[in-house]
């Protein structure tokens, strides 16, 4: 006997705000290369893999994929996307992130490798992109 599935929100109606704007990065440049690539009708467009640290400061990704978009690739970066629903201090809801972020990894073309130091899962992440022969580029 199969189980139904009810997905209940959380967070009563009464107590969100939808007055409140939410936090956006302002990039008229992302617009434009969004543009070319739609008008270039590409079948196929770069996917990057942005390899950043969890902790610490999330803007780093954020230019990343920034910069991703000016040259009209599409940027994956797990560590912007999965703290929104996983939490990081539980350790197996880390590992869900970890290895949801190697799914990702292994559909990429390139991956970019940003921020002053490469951490523990990043070094895991490196080595999944070697072993399948994903193209590494530091990028700063």
């Amino acid at each position: 006997m199969r189980h139904k599935f009810r997905w209940r929100d959380p967070t009563p109606e009464k107590t969100i705000n939808k007055k409140e704007p939410r936090k956006a990065y302002n990039d008229p440049t992302a617009d434009k290369a969004i543009a070319n690539v739609m008008k270039k009708n590409k079948s196929h467009i770069k996917r990057v893999y942005i390899c950043s640290p969890l902790r610490g400061n999330p803007e780093i990704a954020i230019t990343a994929c920034q910069k991703a978009i000016r040259e009209e690739c599409l940027p994956l970066a797990p560590y912007l996307y999965f703290p929104r629903f996983l939490n990081d201090s539980i350790p197996q809801q880390r590992e869900i992130s970890i290895m949801f972020g190697v799914t990702w990894l292994e559909e990429c073309d390139e991956m970019w490798v940003v921020g002053d130091k490469v951490t523990e899962v990043m070094e895991r992440e490196i080595w999944h992109a070697r072993n399948r022969g994903i193209p590494i580029r530091r990028v700063s």
